[in-house]
Formats: C-alpha cells, sequence, structure tokens
C-alpha cells in the first residue's frame, strides 16, 4: 500500500464531509429562518416590503411640580419621561420578533436584493405623544400608518392607546372609580352587555393560618384592526395593545406577547383579546410598592378572551 497516497485522500476526503456538514447546516440554518420570519410576520400582519414595528411607550409629562403618574418626582426635571418595567420588557418583545442579526447585515450589503428579498424585522421604541399634541385627530396617522403598531400602557399615560380603544373600537374600556381606584369594563362579557374587573387589595389564607394581603391586577393584550379613508386614501392597520391597570401588569402583558407562538396557535392571524389577572404580594402593607416592581412569574389568570380560531 502507498500511505504517501492515502493521507491526501484522507485529507480530502474529511475536508468535503466538513464542506458538506456546513452547507447542510447552513441550509437547515436559512430554512428555519423562513419559516420563523413566516409564523412572525403571519402574526403581526406585517408585509414583506415593511418590516418597521413601531413600539410606543406610556409619555409621563413630568411638571416642574412633580407628578404622581407612577411614583413620586421631586422638582429638578420635568418634560417626557417613562416607566423602566415598559422599557425593559418591549425590549424583550422586540429581542422575540426581530430578525437575526445576521440576515440583517447580510440585508445591508446585499443592495441587489437578490439573496435577500425581505425586509428585515426591525422594533423602534419610543414614547406615545403627549395628550396634547393629539388634539387634531389627523396627527394621529403620524404614527399609526399602514402596516402594524404596537402600543404599550394604559390610557391614563398612553395618548394612543386611548385614543384607539375609543376609535376602532376595543372590546375593553378602562376605568376609573369614584373612590379612584382603577378597573376595566368589558363589552359582551359572556353574554350580558358589560362586565366590570377592579383592582385593589384583598387577603388570601396561608398554609399556617395567617391572611396574607396581595393586590389583584389586570391586563389586556388586544389585536386590532383599523380600517379608515376611501379610494386611493384608503388605510388599514394592525394595532396591537398592551395595557394593564398598572406597571407590573403593563409588564406581565407584554411578556405574554413575547410569547406570540402559543397566542398565534390559539387565536391564528384574526382580530382577538383576552384580559388576564396577576396578584402581587402586599405583604410589607403597602399597596402601591408591588405595583412598580417585576410581575411575579406565575401564570396569569385568563378571566375573558375573544377571536379564539
Amino acid at each position: 500500500m502507498d500511505w504517501s497516497s492515502v493521507g491526501p485522500d484522507l485529507a480530502s476526503n474529511l475536508l468535503a464531509n466538513v464542506i458538506f456538514a456546513v452547507m447542510v447546516a447552513v441550509a437547515a440554518i436559512v430554512l428555519g429562518n423562513i419559516a420563523w420570519r413566516r409564523k412572525v410576520r403571519a402574526f403581526f400582519n406585517m408585509k414583506p416590503n415593511r418590516g418597521r414595528l413601531p413600539v410606543y411607550l406610556s409619555n409621563i409629562v413630568v411638571h416642574p411640580g412633580g407628578t404622581t403618574g407612577t411614583g413620586p418626582i421631586s422638582v429638578g426635571y420635568h418634560g417626557t419621561a417613562i416607566t423602566e418595567l415598559e422599557y425593559k420588557y418591549a425590549l424583550a418583545f422586540a429581542a422575540t420578533v426581530e430578525s437575526k442579526p445576521l440576515y440583517r447585515a447580510l440585508r445591508a450589503l446585499d443592495s441587489a436584493e437578490l439573496l435577500t428579498t425581505v425586509d428585515p424585522i426591525v422594533c423602534h421604541i419610543g414614547t406615545s405623544p403627549a395628550a396634547s399634541e393629539l388634539g387634531d385627530p389627523s396627527r394621529v396617522s403620524e404614527y399609526i400608518r399602514e402596516g402594524t403598531t404596537l402600543i404599550v400602557g394604559a390610557p391614563i399615560y398612553n395618548s394612543l392607546t386611548d385614543y384607539v380603544m375609543r376609535t376602532v373600537p376595543s372590546h375593553f374600556e378602562f376605568i376609573r372609580f369614584d373612590d379612584k381606584e382603577r378597573g376595566i369594563k368589558v363589552r359582551n362579557f359572556k353574554g350580558s352587555d358589560t362586565f366590570v374587573f377592579k383592582r385593589g387589595l384583598y387577603t388570601r389564607e396561608r398554609p399556617d393560618g395567617k391572611e396574607r394581603p396581595f393586590l389583584k391586577e389586570y391586563f389586556i393584550i388586544e389585536r386590532l384592526t383599523w380600517k379608515r379613508g376611501t379610494g386611493r386614501h384608503k388605510r388599514k392597520s394592525t394595532i396591537f395593545i398592551c395595557a394593564g391597570t398598572c406597571s407590573a401588569s403593563t409588564a406581565a402583558a407584554l411578556r405574554m406577547l413575547a410569547d406570540w407562538p402559543k397566542l398565534a396557535k390559539v387565536y391564528g392571524t384574526e382580530d382577538f383579546g383576552l384580559l388576564c389577572e396577576i396578584h402581587l404580594d402586599a405583604a410589607d402593607g403597602r399597596d402601591t410598592i408591588p405595583r412598580e416592581m417585576p410581575p411575579p412569574e406565575d401564570e396569569p389568570f385568563m378571566v375573558h378572551h375573544y377571536g379564539e380560531s
């Protein structure tokens, strides 16, 4: 046997096997990415030539005298502010839908669009307009255009949430009671006209027989289709709303939407809405601090939903 010829043959065979394995892996990644892109675009109703997904957070307008919107802010700052929870969980949501960095890099290099024919999905996170800026309804078109938009936060601080829920309209309504407490009204609740869920402080018995206080909070996730205009000015927008009765519940809504494949299996690509309940531990006796903390890891309680496919 001529061992001098065996070495090159083994090397060439090994190299061929490596190249083949790499090609198979790349093909699997590409095909998997294509399947993933189709699913996310179908659920969020995003066209191939439109990859921008705006995410509008609550706009808390801080005056020189401070605000008590989500906690006291002392004199020394005034202007636009956002909540940490909304921003943190909006970033986590974006990570689940945005196109992979490799595809976005290839798209930037592939000016002829030979290999990357579809726009990469990129979330643009910013604040909603202040309520005073929406005095003219036509200005809404600057924020909600054709395509898909995600609006985060309850109407108290997000003017877009307030406008969309009244205009489209929504199956839900955020309300404030005479005692200044908040809640959510559901229209067409299980065949009845309306039903109201009120957040508040409750107690439950622990295994040791002692009562433990907790806060009952609610959030909604809703997918709405907004059609307006006629003729050449006809427009169609898909709007997702994640909003809760406190910062923690809004964050819980974003966390649930981040698991969009699970929602897609239940609700498909049509409009839907769900109302969920979470419990925040208030054992320290203070009923405000838990509302600004991350939501509990426990699965939210589904209390109402519509649109199941």
